[in-house]
């Protein structure tokens, strides 16, 4: 930034709101219960996860110095009507913040959402996405562009975003033990062995980072397991804040062991309904000391954010 390599400590940042599912209920909310908090963590970014945000929450973000990888939502289903819907939104929505100062990455994609075939090396969703990956950076060409963030990437992203919920430091110690002695990163993710690259394209040298880490859900009380939501089954749980404080050090040790990262994004800022993971409830109270939590990033990863 401005000339400086500055690590990027980002959180996932979905935007709902319980009183008003997309909708902030009013300006201060936006400011004073989601950037402020987010700041108080120590994070100097915010990744908003499948939601072209209200221009007031990009505005706070200009005026207090938040950094922001904006996001489009994606369909659930592949078709060729459905491209070039997505195309045509997308292009909109670049259009209209592309001179916000703080945004700093494009992410038209994610997790293959609305492209399923690409692990079959499907030649025409690959296209596509090389297709939305060009006309944003036609409309911009001064930001990075993620083509598919998470994995299965194509050989024209700018960024090489990993989702990674290994939830300890020996597990990331293993899962990139050749990458940590020089060799390659491993060929698939940590979901479903899902490829990192597809269709002959591979890796080139772009920045790596893990774009979603940790998602620690926090146990239900007095909940049989057999009914806890199936997200249980996938991410590490906790009972206690200070359970969650020494799960989220460990993982961050382990984070700040692999030299080749360039930052990390934590999954998530707030509960969102059944994902309840957020460092914040759904209605904006903390589950363990945001001073605890930005104590951290500071001692590992030296960030900090502007504390005008």
């Amino acid at each position: 930034m401005n000339g400086e390599p500055t690590y990027l400590a980002m959180v996932l940042d979905q935007g709902y709101w319980p009183d008003g599912g997309m909708t902030a209920p009013s300006d201060d909310a936006l400011r004073a219960r989601t950037w402020e908090w987010t700041k108080r963590f120590g994070f100097n970014g915010a990744r908003k996860h499948q939601k072209i945000e209200d221009p007031r929450w990009l505005y706070w973000c200009d005026k207090l110095g938040l950094l922001v990888w904006a996001e489009m939502p994606n369909a659930r289903a592949w078709s060729s009507e459905a491209e070039e819907w997505l195309l045509a939104e997308w292009e909109r929505a670049v259009r209209r913040d592309a001179n916000h100062p703080c945004v700093i990455t494009w992410v038209p994609v994610n997790e293959s959402m609305g492209f399923p075939a690409l692990q079959q090396h499907h030649p025409g969703q690959y296209a596509f996405i090389e297709r939305i990956v060009a006309l944003t950076r036609r409309l911009d060409p001064h930001l990075p562009v993620i083509d598919n963030d998470g994995w299965e990437h194509t050989d024209v992203t700018d960024i090489c975003a990993i989702h990674d919920y290994t939830p300890t430091a020996e597990g990331l110690r293993a899962r990139y033990e050749e990458a940590l002695r020089g060799g390659p990163l491993p060929s698939t993710v940590w979901y479903q062995n899902k490829p990192l690259f597809v269709r002959g394209s591979q890796y080139r040298g772009q920045p790596i980072m893990l774009t979603e880490v940790g998602g620690f859900l926090m146990l239900p009380p007095d909940l049989p397991e057999e009914q806890r939501d199936r997200l249980y089954k996938f991410y590490a749980s906790f009972r206690t804040s200070e359970e969650l404080l020494e799960k989220y050090r460990d993982l961050m040790q382990g984070l700040s062991e692999l030299p080749f990262l360039a930052g990390f994004c934590y999954t998530q800022l707030t509960d969102i309904e059944q994902e309840i993971n957020g460092l914040l409830t759904y209605d904006r109270h903390p589950k363990v000391a945001p001073e605890g939590i930005a104590r951290i990033h500071q001692s590992l990863f030296a960030t900090s954010v502007s504390e005008e």
